[in-house]
């Protein structure tokens, strides 16, 4: 198929040159994002640890996410300017710390994660409570933008 006898091509364009310009708005969490967040911590966490089994560390998660909670670390979410119920990425952090930023597949390297730690009031070196292969590709781009303090967990 041709793709400019179709207006694919057109509609391309305009995707990529949208893409390029994510501009989220960055607001507090709502209850109905609570789900998204959980599940999306868990996933992408688990790549992080897998050698914990699945039985113990699902179970893990899910305590140190409502700890974070319960104690006031504050989440905030980038949504889509359109569809405030489109989330892009959120963020948890406390006390100095980034706790977790998480971003979309459809939506990393486009600004969003800098967003959601300028947000929160970050700066550089930030103190990052875990680690992930998109920590690591960050590390290696920017030497010294992040520092690894497993231990700032707990408050």
């Amino acid at each position: 198929m041709n793709l400019q006898t179709t207006g694919e091509e057109a509609n391309y364009a305009r995707y990529l040159s949208a893409a390029e310009k994510l501009q989220p708005v960055v607001r507090d969490v709502v209850k109905d994002d609570w789900a998204f967040i959980l599940a999306s911590w868990k996933k992408s966490a688990r790549e992080s640890d897998p050698w914990v089994p699945s039985y113990r560390y699902f179970d893990f998660a899910e305590a140190e996410i409502s700890t974070y909670r319960n104690r006031g670390a504050r989440f905030r979410v980038a949504s889509d300017p359109e569809d405030s119920n489109f989330i892009w990425g959120w963020a948890c952090s406390e006390a100095g710390v980034l706790h977790y930023v998480y971003v979309r597949t459809s939506s990393r390297e486009q600004g969003v994660a800098g967003q959601l730690v300028a947000d929160a009031g970050l700066k550089q070196p930030v103190t990052c409570t875990h680690w992930t292969e998109w920590a690591t590709k960050i590390a290696h781009k920017r030497p010294g933008a992040l520092v690894f303090a497993p231990d700032r967990k707990k408050k």
